[in-house]
């Protein structure tokens, strides 16, 4: 039996050299699979932020057209509702008195239904932000099952501070789901017309009574003005000779509660709270973030969207004299508003990547996405066109 005779040479392992090169390629291979790993991560990041961030600016669009599109509605008188004699109540401020709107007031002593806020918002990137403030009339309570509000006659004080509403009024006023509460809005109509207030109580401990006292943040209670006010909605006393009656009588008057809703962007610190408003124009040095808030007559906004970094109107206008203008941001023709007049309105809303991002061609910041829509609030503009 022969033995196989064994090369020495096959015995031979690698060099040095051969290791070194085996190596180094495979740190190259290694090298461009962790980049293209990368590479796929950043792109998924980019993805995932831009996604998120026009998410974040078609609710805020959705939510702002949503409710543009009831302005004026239920039957909120057309060219807006008389306010308090002498008086500049405020819209975007809640019961504890804080602003949310630069110039916050209705100067033309009336409530339209729709309100532009024209820079009335932060600053933002060199760009003042608008706000709006709409109102419609609340269908939850005219729309029940039960519902016998518009029918039901209230009993008002003479001062206008009180009404008391009979038991057996459906739904109740502390009814869980569509009950008052402190912060409401109140239409009060009889056939002398139409005066609003705003409820400061006594919820839920009289389920029959409403208070509009006088001093209420949105400073729409005054007892004591000469007109536009609760009390002046009562029948005028006799003339002389017949002696006036000891107090004021009032026709049969009904009640109906209103939503005034305002929009507008909030500055956030680092910690996410509120930076509280500053001035017009001003700048807050601490922001770090912005979201849109939506706020429901005088009670506390709510956050809408996240990372909303520029809010912007315009409308398309009637004036009185027939005068129509396009796409004007502050809604004024020379120097009459004419916010009765509104037949469009178009919204831009600008959102901001939740977090910067690192582009595949080095850039490293945030990204923005800026979407467009217009409404037409099918209670003004259709009046204001045909009419």
């Amino acid at each position: 039996m022969k033995r196989r005779k064994i090369s020495r040479k096959t015995d031979r392992g690698f060099t040095l050299v051969e290791l070194l090169i085996a190596i180094a390629i495979s740190l190259i291979v290694l090298a461009a699979g962790v980049t293209a790993f990368k590479k796929a991560m950043d792109v998924s990041a980019i993805a995932l932020n831009r996604a998120e961030m026009q998410a974040n600016a078609r609710v805020a669009i959705n939510s702002i057209a949503r409710d543009l599109g009831e302005a004026g509605a239920g039957g909120f008188p057309y060219g807006g509702l008389g306010l308090p004699n002498g008086a500049a109540p405020f819209f975007a401020r809640d019961t504890a008195g804080n602003n949310y709107l630069n110039n916050n007031t209705y100067g033309q002593g009336i409530l339209f239904a729709v309100t532009p806020a024209f820079n009335g918002g932060p600053t933002i990137d060199g760009i003042t932000t608008d706000g709006i403030t709409l109102v419609y009339v609340d269908q939850s309570l005219l729309s029940a099952a039960c519902s016998n509000w518009s029918s039901t006659q209230v009993t008002v004080d003479p001062t206008g501070t009180v009404i008391t509403v009979p038991g057996t009024l459906c739904p109740a006023l502390n009814d869980p789901v569509t009950g008052l509460s402190v912060g409401d809005m109140m239409i009060v109509s009889n056939a002398n017309g139409s005066a609003i207030g705003e409820v400061t109580g006594p919820f839920p401990t009289s389920p029959t009574e409403i208070d509009f006292a006088a001093g209420d943040p949105l400073g729409m209670n005054v007892p004591g003005a000469i007109s536009g006010n609760i009390a002046g909605l009562a029948n005028p006393p006799p003339a002389p000779p017949t002696p006036p009656p000891p107090a004021p009588i009032f026709p049969p008057t009904t009640i109906s509660r209103i939503f005034m809703i305002s929009y507008f962007i909030q500055q956030l610190d680092a910690n996410g709270a509120p930076i509280p408003l500053a001035g017009a124009g001003t700048v807050a040095p601490n922001a770090v973030d912005y979201r849109l808030m939506r706020m429901v007559n005088g009670h506390t906004p709510v956050p809408v969207a996240e990372h909303i970094v520029n809010l912007k109107f315009s409308y398309d206008l009637m004036s009185t004299i027939g005068t129509e203008t396009s796409a004007n941001p502050s809604a004024v023709v020379a120097t009459l508003p004419v916010y009765r007049n509104i037949r469009n309105v178009y919204i831009s809303v600008t959102s901001r990547s939740p977090h910067t991002i690192n582009t595949p061609a080095g850039g490293n910041g945030y990204t923005y996405s800026t979407m467009f829509t217009n409404v037409s609030p099918r209670n003004l503009s259709f009046k204001n066109r045909y009419n």
